[in-house]
């Protein structure tokens, strides 16, 4: 039996799947799950009752995939350019792999949104946010490079949340609680926050094989 602090299985459908942290995934060329394995992951979270989140990639699945998906509740995390238009219209998590896409994307009220960047390009478009901020019900900004942050670019980052701070604490007085990781996890903290990986979560991938990330 697992650790009974487990709390979720992910589920990466596809080798090419995006990713929503700040590892980059660099497989281009598509491994789908095998349907057993992905049935045999969805018993396996069903036994030890865990809540399941599916990472999808670009492409529609087949019918089958879908059917033995609904076979259980689940969270939907999927990118934002994806084919499946259903889905995308759906998903409980929509994935940006930049602010290209970010920009002509109809925001969902209460959406949750994750938006993978670059120190360089979170430094330009930062001020998008401030758009979003007032629709979405949460946004993730996960900064790909942030180990590359010299003493200049803190200073640069530092100014972005006291910006984006002004524009949250507006739209409290306002009645509204929008969530940005980047301020309000730490305003709310009260415990070491991170991904939990191998402790409340444990990854499923394309090759039938667990991993703790």
């Amino acid at each position: 039996s697992v650790d009974t602090m487990l709390k979720y299985l992910v589920i990466l459908l596809d080798d090419t799947s995006m990713s929503y942290c700040h590892y980059e995934n660099r497989n281009t060329k598509c491994r789908l799950m095998a349907l057993d394995d992905l049935k045999a992951g969805i018993f396996f979270a069903m036994k030890e009752n865990l809540t399941i989140q599916f990472v999808y990639p670009d492409y529609d699945l087949p019918q089958e995939y879908k059917d033995a998906i609904n076979t259980i509740d689940h969270s939907d995390i999927v990118p934002s350019d994806c084919k499946d238009d259903v889905l995308r219209n759906t998903a409980d998590i929509i994935i940006f792999n930049n602010w290209k896409e970010l920009e002509s994307y109809e925001i969902k009220e209460d959406g949750i949104y994750v938006i993978r960047t670059s120190k360089s390009e979170l430094f330009k478009k930062h001020s998008l946010l401030n758009k979003i901020l007032p629709v979405a019900k949460r946004i993730n900004v996960v900064i790909t490079d942030i180990d590359s942050f010299d003493e200049n670019d803190f200073e640069k980052y530092k100014e972005i949340l006291s910006s984006l701070s002004k524009e949250t604490e507006k739209l409290y007085v306002e009645g509204k609680t929008p969530q940005l990781n980047l301020l309000t996890d730490r305003m709310m903290l009260d415990k070491m926050n991170n991904c939990n990986a191998g402790d409340e979560n444990i990854t499923l991938a394309p090759d039938g094989k667990f991993y703790v990330c």
